[in-house]
């Protein structure tokens, strides 16, 4: 979990959860859909989903990554942290989905370029 503070002073607890599936079925996607409303999951990482294509809005208030090539890996992420796939970081060596995320209009997950780490 990860506490964060807005501009507001309100405070936000985003709640990310890694589970291998073994297979995405009908029957396990209604599962899912209700096991992370009722958890308040904002971050669902996927592993063997064993599907070659998968509907962005297939979870509620949720966007959905596939890595597509790799029948495997799946990333949801609450629509409301504005999620947008990170092309620049894909590798087909690896099943991985790379998503940056933000809040408050803060980047909360994200990528920083090779100038930005040599700037710090």
């Amino acid at each position: 979990m990860m506490d964060t503070k807005t501009k507001n002073d309100k405070s936000h607890v985003l709640t990310a959860c890694q589970l291998n599936i073994s297979g995405l079925s009908n029957h396990s996607k209604n599962g899912l859909d209700r096991f992370i409303h009722r958890r308040g999951v904002n971050i669902l990482a996927l592993q063997e989903t064993k599907v070659d294509e998968l509907d962005q809005n297939i979870f509620a208030n949720m966007k959905t990554f596939l890595n597509d090539s790799s029948h495997g890996v799946a990333l949801a992420v609450s629509s409301f942290l504005k999620p947008a796939r990170v092309a620049a970081l894909n590798d087909d060596s690896i099943a991985s989905v790379w998503v940056s995320a933000e809040l408050d209009n803060k980047a909360i997950l994200g990528h920083r370029s090779e100038q930005q780490r040599h700037e710090d």
